[in-house]
């Protein structure tokens, strides 16, 4: 029954009932007592708490879904080829956080060291 509902979401956000064929669905009982909830296994073995979780899992139409975050929002997260061509970002020296503050320190010191001299 949990795999049959499953696939009746997916077709009804543009997949079809294949895409769970071999999956396994099973029904937990809540540790305070207070209800159940769906797990969703794929033959790779990963594991999924909705409905929704298999529909983004399948980057299906999830707009529709409450709280869910759209497709185009996802893809946008995920950086481009040419971001990942240029290597990882570089700090200066001294990290982020050396700025005017760090630079007058440095100096001060200097010019200390330099009129012990």
């Amino acid at each position: 029954k949990l795999l049959q509902s499953l696939a009746e979401y997916l077709e009804a956000r543009g997949g079809s009932r294949e895409m769970v064929r071999d999956w396994s669905a099973k029904m937990h009982d809540r540790k305070s007592g207070r209800g159940s909830y769906p797990s969703f296994l794929s033959p790779q073995g990963t594991r999924f708490y909705s409905r929704a979780e298999v529909a983004r899992f399948f980057a299906l139409d999830t707009a529709s879904i409450p709280g869910a975050i759209p497709a185009e929002k996802v893809v946008a997260a995920v950086p481009d080829e040419e971001a990942n061509a240029r290597g990882p970002k570089r700090q200066c020296r001294g990290g982020p956080s050396s700025g005017t503050a760090d630079a007058a320190a440095a100096a001060a010191a200097s010019a200390d060291s330099a009129a012990a001299a």
